[in-house]
């Protein structure tokens, strides 16, 4: 006998109510009371509940990860919009990251403006209420789209513009998401461009294909890898080849990269020009017969003056135009390298100009250099050259080969530095000064991260392990470790006294020659350890017969407040500023702990190959990035989708619009 049969032995009769705006339960009248379980359904009332409206609401924001994953079907909708973003962004090296993102706010706003048009259009509650889920899926195109602006106008910036990511970084991090969209937007139309570009020279299918097929590139890198002269840790002692410093800075930025180390420097660490000419011909020849180089890093420069370059060659060269004049100043050094012979037989007594014959033999190499660049650069292989460490008003002569990738050199906040050149023949600026930082675990240390990385690129295994000068400085009170006025008085009159000495030992008979200065004549022991006003340094400078610009001073300020002024005479000067009246060490200007700075456009320069790397052979971290900078977007598509099977709404018709028109003007 079933329940309902018992119940009606006791005289209990089910009875089933319905009524409009209920969820219909049954509920049993007996002979005492009667117990009604129904409970109102608010969603079905003809009212306008807030709590189901904001119910709504939140299920609209989620809808996206909800809709993934209500079936296969939807799931491979949801994977292959992210799919295919990554592609397009991995294919334009990340270039059309401030399109996609403009996608995703146009394509918000119109989802958003649609489910506001039904809320205005709702005829009772229940439509008000249904009306905030396409609120929420608006929302959360929209607000993902804003939320992902810095990261998507880092990328753009990083892409587009070439940038340092670290400089990328430095600017978007106070930008307001507002701010960071509104530039974003203004990157469009480059973004556009160089998206295009992308396509025309196949550069997009060969850097999908790298990325599909893990493809390592290979590097030759032309140095000197025998010669310690890097300061890793801060103490004076020289720890690493120039070489080993560049080969660490590519790695670092794109490790996958196999470099091919060629020494090109003799025993005594001396660059041999002809070493560098011979390498660049046998990699052709290598190329020629199969071997794959994809890019040849030399972080070795011969700078000339160019106000004496223009008194040579007799051309008007100033550093805004001086690449203007390329042929012409090539021209003038191939001249001279055919005639000189000649002039030699004419007048013999040449022989004897030592300065002469050996200008002759510079020329005649640099245009054997700039031919045998120019043959491996014709093959496809890309050339960067360091732009030179001898300040703004210097030309590096490897600059003038044609096709050559000449990089220049800024702190980690996107200043120019003192020493970099800069001059039209600057291809572009990356970062070169990098803070030497300390790396450890549980309290070990195991080595120094360079680039930022946040990773051991220099194992502690490798340097000398002694205490880094500045630490004597960092943390300590500026009233304690500033030199005194009086003693800063001093140190003018002993440099007076060191040059006046030179002067003197010049021509002096070795037992004539002035004794040499004691410091402790001019200065106590107990005041070695300080430091003094930057401003009372350039007076150092001057005092020793250096004449400096303005531009000088104002490079030589912008590198800190304060100096040591004991390494000013025995070794570098190190530049501190002052935070809360206590010496803080930050060179690069990044913030980072710092024992040391290794700084040059060396540098800057493997640092650009190494970018330029994560285009052509993006890494998985690399295309992470990307699929962050396209997070609003793919959002976006998912909620149109969605759209689209609930009804064809005009958010959606404009939107595939707008989409289908891009991709066809891109692709």
């Amino acid at each position: 006998m079933d329940r309902i049969e018992n119940l009606s032995l006791l005289n209990i009769k089910p009875e089933n109510n319905t009524f409009k705006g209920t969820k219909s339960k049954t509920y049993f009248k007996g002979d005492k009371d009667i117990v009604n379980i129904s409970k109102t359904n608010k969603s079905n009332d003809g009212k306008f509940s807030t709590t189901e409206a904001l119910r709504n609401f939140v299920k609209g924001v989620v809808s996206p990860v909800t809709y993934m994953f209500q079936n296969p079907k939807n799931f491979l909708f949801g994977a292959g919009a992210i799919a295919a973003s990554s592609a397009i962004m991995i294919a334009t090296g990340g270039a059309a990251t401030p399109i996609f993102l403009t996608l995703g706010l146009g394509a918000g706003a119109l989802q958003l403006g649609n489910g506001i048009n039904k809320l205005l259009k709702a005829k009772n509650g229940d439509e008000a209420e249904k009306a905030f889920y396409d609120v929420g899926l608006g929302s959360s195109s929209l607000g993902l789209s804003v939320a992902g602006s810095k990261a998507s106008l880092k990328q753009s910036l990083i892409s587009v513009n070439k940038m340092d990511p670290n400089y990328a970084a430095h600017i978007v991090k106070n930008l307001n998401p507002v701010k960071a969209v509104i530039e974003n937007i203004k990157m469009v139309p480059d973004a556009v461009s160089t998206s295009i570009k992308s396509i025309k020279d196949k550069s997009a299918i060969v850097q999908l294909t790298n990325f599909i097929t893990h493809k390592k590139p290979n590097v030759v890198v032309v140095d000197d890898y025998k010669t310690k002269i890097m300061d890793i840790d801060g103490d004076g002692i020289s720890d690493i080849s120039h070489g080993k410093m560049v080969k660490t800075t590519i790695k670092s930025t794109h490790p996958n990269a196999k470099i091919i180390n060629v020494n090109v420097a003799d025993e005594k660490g001396e660059i041999q020009g002809l070493k560098i000419i011979r390498t660049f011909l046998e990699t052709a020849k290598r190329i020629d017969k199969g071997e794959r180089v994809d890019a040849i890093n030399v972080s070795i420069a011969r700078s000339f003056n160019i106000d004496k370059l223009a008194e040579i060659t007799g051309l008007p060269l100033t550093k805004g135009n001086i690449s203007n004049y390329r042929n012409d100043i090539r021209k003038s050094i191939q001249d001279f390298v055919k005639t000189f012979p000649e002039k030699i037989k004419k007048n013999p007594q040449l022989k004897e100009n030592k300065s002469l014959l050996a200008d002759y033999k510079d020329m005649k190499s640099f245009d054997l250099l700039f031919r045998s660049i120019e043959k491996v650069n014709n093959k496809g292989v890309k050339v960067y050259i360091a732009g030179g460490n001898d300040g703004a008003d210097y030309v590096n002569v490897y600059n003038l080969a044609d096709g050559t990738i000449n990089v220049g050199a800024i702190n980690a906040i996107g200043k120019k530095t003192p020493y970099s050149a800069d001059n039209q023949f600057i291809t572009r600026y990356v970062q070169g000064s990098f803070n030497s930082t300390p790396v450890e675990k549980n309290n070990i240390l195991k080595g120094y991260d360079i680039t930022g990385s946040g990773k051991v690129e220099i194992p502690a295994t490798v340097v000398s392990g002694k205490e880094s000068i500045v630490s004597k400085y960092i943390g300590k009170p500026l009233t304690e470790i500033l030199l005194s006025k009086e003693n800063r008085k001093e140190l003018i009159k002993l440099m007076r006294k060191i040059k006046d000495n030179e002067e003197i030992a010049k021509n002096a008979p070795l037992d004539k020659k002035p004794p040499i200065v004691q410091i402790s004549d001019f200065i106590p022991k107990d005041q070695f350890n300080k430091v003094i006003p930057v401003e009372d340094y350039i007076k150092y400078l001057e005092t020793l017969g250096l004449k400096l610009s303005l531009q000088d001073v104002e490079s030589i300020k912008n590198q800190g407040k304060y100096v040591n002024w004991l390494s000013t005479i025995f070794g570098k000067p190190k530049f501190f500023d002052a935070v809360n009246n206590k010496l803080v060490y930050n060179p690069d200007g990044s913030g980072r702990t710092a024992v040391d700075i290794i700084k040059g456009t060396s540098f800057s320069t493997p640092r650009a190959l190494g970018l330029d790397l994560n285009v052509d052979f993006p890494l998985a971290k690399v295309v992470k990035d990307y699929i962050v900078s396209t997070a609003g977007s793919n959002i976006s598509s998912i909620n149109t989708k969605q759209l689209q099977k609930r009804d064809w709404s005009v958010s959606f018709f404009i939107e595939t619009m707008i989409k289908n028109f891009i991709f066809h003007k891109i692709f």
